[in-house]
């Protein structure tokens, strides 16, 4: 969530943005959470 109380408001939020802006981000906090957090635990799979 961003936030928001409810993952309803996130969604509609969300909704203003195209699939490929959506996939872009989504990419770059995948990237950042195998760079960084998942670094120190090799077991995680994706």
């Amino acid at each position: 969530s961003l936030g928001h109380k409810s993952i309803k408001t996130t969604q509609i939020y969300l909704k203003g943005f195209e699939l490929k802006e959506r996939t872009e981000v989504n990419k770059g906090n995948l990237s950042y959470v195998r760079n960084c957090c998942v670094g120190r635990n090799k077991s995680v799979k994706f």
